[in-house]
Parts: structure tokens; C-alpha cells; sequence
């Protein structure tokens, strides 16, 4: 039995651009995806931290630009990942690059995925429809008690 449960994404992107067409795709989506934007990583560090503070449900999903002003995005990853509260929490990389440099470092700091933008709107949409028809489905969602758990020492 499919789950009604709504998938909740962050996009954070620091180009009007790239979100304008993010959010247009997903809005057509069915079921369509709730989602935010922001356009800078500590922006969505500061939103994070204040969803946890008041007892908001956090993203289901982030995706993530990976050059952004001041914060990129393998810095927010390290801040994320070191973070209990948002450590399991999914991080997609989703660039313009798709330089293998780049890439190995994002799983390096542990991203979810690296997915490389696509230029077509077609590709666009469709690559975006498959993000959300598998992060959506609830199989491949960790309980919300085991998200929150702090993760096992590796050391």
C-alpha cells in the first residue's frame, strides 16, 4: 500500500535561475513534492536549526547547489554530517560540474548522490521527477526515531 505522506525537500541554490526551473518542475509533478528554497548554505543551516529548536519536521531531502557564495556545499555536508540532530538527513548534490574532483569530494563529506544538472528542460524534469519518485517512496526513508538517533562511532 503507497504511503499519502507528502515528500519534503530544501533546495539550496544561489542562482533565481536554477530555482525558478526546480520549482517549476516540481510543481507539476504528481504527486507534487513540499519543498522550500533558499539561496545560501547558512541559510539553510539557520533554517534547519530553527525547525529542530521548535519541533518542525526537518526535510525529507536537501539538494544542494555545490558553488554557492561564502559556505559551499561540501562545507554545509561537513556541518550537516557532524550534526546529530541532521546527520542522516539526505543530501543531494546537484551541480553543474561534473568534475570527478568534485564529485569524490561530495561522498567524501557523505552526500546521498551527485547528480550533474542537466541543461535541457526536458532532462531537467525528468531527472527530478526520478529524485522524487525514489526519495519519495517511504521504503528508502529511515524512520523518524532512527534519524534522530546519534550515529555509531567509527573510530
Amino acid at each position: 500500500m503507497a504511503s499519502s505522506r507528502t515528500l519534503h525537500l530544501l533546495l539550496v541554490d544561489d542562482s533565481e535561475q536554477d530555482q525558478l526551473l526546480v520549482t517549476s518542475v516540481l510543481q507539476q509533478l504528481k504527486p507534487a513534492p513540499a519543498y522550500r528554497t533558499v539561496q545560501t548554505c547558512e541559510e539553510a543551516l539557520e533554517l534547519l536549526r530553527k525547525l529542530s529548536e521548535v519541533g518542525e519536521p526537518l526535510p525529507d531531502l536537501l539538494l544542494l547547489d555545490l558553488h554557492l557564495p561564502r559556505m559551499n556545499g561540501p562545507e554545509l555536508l561537513q556541518c550537516l554530517k557532524a550534526d546529530p540532530t541532521f546527520a542522516s538527513m539526505p543530501v543531494i548534490v546537484f551541480s553543474t560540474s561534473a568534475s570527478a574532483r568534485d564529485i569524490r569530494q561530495c561522498y567524501l563529506e557523505r552526500s546521498a548522490a551527485y547528480m550533474v544538472k542537466p541543461i535541457e528542460f526536458t532532462q531537467l524534469a525528468e531527472a527530478l521527477e526520478c529524485l522524487v519518485a525514489f526519495w519519495g517512496n517511504p521504503a528508502v526513508r529511515l524512520p523518524s526515531h532512527v534519524q534522530r538517533a546519534r550515529p555509531a562511532s567509527t573510530a
